[in-house]
């Protein structure tokens, strides 16, 4: 009787090994799977990734050329200056431009006038 008891006792021990075995062998198995995927689908990106990174770093050095200023400068500005300046820096130049606008509306404004009092003094 003890025998038998100890036989079904490692009898269940094996059972629960060999579904433990098998539930880790599944895991594994998809785990595998789901990694396969991802390498496919990173390896399907990666070309596109790659020629996005091009063009954005051909047109950030064809910005730095169109403004004129080395990379280094570039990264001083960068660190310098939180985002949030960018929008009152641009608050500022338009209300710097707005004031030009104004101000050449106003002097064209002040020439027209003399040229009204010119051609009336002249009519008189």
């Amino acid at each position: 009787m003890a025998a038998k008891k100890a036989e079904d006792e490692r009898r269940v021990r094996a059972e629960s090994q060999a579904k433990e075995v098998e539930e880790k062998s599944e895991a594994s198995k998809s785990l595998k799977e789901r990694t396969e995927t991802l390498i496919a689908k990173l390896e399907t990106d990666c070309p596109n990734l790659l020629y996005s990174c091009q063009a954005k770093r051909e047109d950030y050095e064809k910005a730095l050329v169109q403004f004129g200023i080395s990379e280094e400068r570039w990264s001083l500005l960068v660190n310098e200056y939180e985002k949030s300046d960018r929008e009152r820096f641009q608050n500022e130049i338009n209300t710097y431009e707005g004031n030009m606008k104004a101000l050449g509306m106003v002097t064209n404004l002040k020439e027209a006038v003399k040229d009204k009092e010119k051609n009336l003094i002249l009519k008189a």
